[in-house]
């Protein structure tokens, strides 16, 4: 190995281009009926997708040309709309540990399947009311990760097109559609560009 080469070469490459830490994030709203979701097809100014906290994608449902990304970690965000009761959380539980996401490459080729639940470090949730509107979360597995850090890195080469498939196991409660519940999704990792 020449050595020299990686000596003379930092973030910014010298054959024009960077690497840079990075997520590509998208968000859906949950929904009270059990159509699957596709995420990561909507660009910014796409409807639904018109402020910068929603999404960041330069092109819908496929990596932009010169571009390619290393995915070391999936994030999953769920976010309430509104105060929720202890009904409320215990549904939100349910619909996270029976929601499936799968990330596919090529509309056909699933390269990572799990439970949301899975994702975000939730396992076994067992819910203690402690009030009127007091709740306490308790899992085996006692904590949240908020990166779901791979095993084994994907790679998006440029123009390669790739979503994230929602697939819920049961209806989210009405409530949580009402309230205008979401998920945020990011993939992280060495985003890798020419300029």
């Amino acid at each position: 190995m020449d050595i020299s080469k990686t000596l003379d070469e930092g973030t910014y490459l010298q054959q024009g281009g960077e690497i840079r830490s990075w997520e590509y994030f998208t968000r859906f709203l949950v929904a009270a009926n059990t159509t699957v979701i596709k995420a990561f097809t909507a660009k910014l100014g796409d409807a639904g997708f018109t402020r910068e906290d929603q999404t960041n994608l330069e092109l819908g449902g496929q990596m932009p040309q010169s571009q390619r990304l290393d995915i070391k970690g999936i994030a999953f965000r769920y976010q309430s709309g509104a105060a929720k009761a202890t009904v409320d959380a215990q549904a939100i539980l349910a619909w996270l540990s029976t929601t499936v996401a799968e990330f596919n490459i090529t509309d056909k080729i699933v390269m990572l399947q799990k439970r949301i639940a899975s994702f975000m470090g939730l396992t076994l949730p067992m819910i203690q009311n402690t009030g009127a509107v007091n709740i306490v979360l308790n899992t085996v597995q006692n904590h949240t990760k908020p990166v779901y850090m791979l095993e084994r890195k994907i790679i998006l080469a440029s123009q390669t097109p790739y979503r994230m498939s929602i697939r819920p196991g049961v209806a989210a409660l009405a409530q949580q559609a009402t309230d205008v519940d979401f998920v945020d999704i990011g993939l992280i990792g060495d985003l890798w560009s020419k300029v």
